[in-house]
């Protein structure tokens, strides 16, 4: 069984999404949301503009034992926005992420992954050889060894709304024609949010098409 506990560096009047612990357990990367109400008092009837902002943060164990309360990633992440969580490598090297590509006609979410640099630093983000035009991916998940990536895409093979999908490394920079993973865990719903296993063998995911 699983006892949960909260943790402490959370504000409670914030939204927080997508968390991911690096496998050293050394960093948590994680959405924060940021809700802006701004009311128009020149107007008679007081009119209330509501407006939402995502931000991706990096929380670091630190000497004392205890994780920071978390700070907002500079250059190259959250240059675009909205911005989906990461998937990090075992080695922490390599960290990858979703944005939404504002160049296409229809505003449809890409995946790309950046490489950790000396000092911290992160080299400019790069686009995967898997991303389509007319359709979205997003959400992806690496395997620990940086071979396998899973991902969500509502693109044509899809068995229903968003399907996950896997793609075998080739190269530093190119990956194989995606599979879908079938019947088995694709319904006629929405699969998303995919998470591998550090065995590589155990894939945990977000389904809506399933009775429970």
């Amino acid at each position: 069984s699983f006892s949960p506990t909260k943790i402490s560096f959370l504000a409670k009047n914030k939204n927080y999404y997508e968390p991911f612990i690096t496998w050293d357990e050394s960093e948590i990367w994680f959405i924060r949301e940021e809700i802006e109400r701004d009311t128009n008092k020149d107007s008679f009837t007081s009119e209330v503009s509501t407006s939402i902002d995502r931000f991706l943060e990096r929380s670091i164990f630190d000497s004392t034992g205890f994780y920071d309360k978390g700070f907002i990633m500079d250059d190259p992440f959250n240059n675009v926005k909205p911005m989906g969580g990461v998937s990090i490598t075992a080695d922490n090297n390599y960290a990858f992420y979703s944005v939404t590509n504002t160049s296409s006609d229809n505003d449809s979410w890409d995946i790309y992954y950046v490489e950790r640099l000396e000092d911290d630093y992160f080299s400019n983000p790069k686009a995967i050889n898997l991303n389509t035009s007319e359709f979205d991916e997003f959400s992806p998940s690496i395997s620990p060894d940086g071979n396998t990536l899973y991902f969500v895409s509502n693109r044509k093979g899809s068995k229903g709304n968003f399907d996950i999908w896997v793609s075998k490394r080739k190269g530093k920079d190119t990956w194989s024609e995606p599979e879908n993973l079938g019947r088995n865990v694709n319904t006629f719903g929405s699969e998303t949010y995919p998470f591998i296993a550090a065995d590589n063998r155990h894939l945990y995911f977000l389904s809506n098409g399933r009775k429970t």
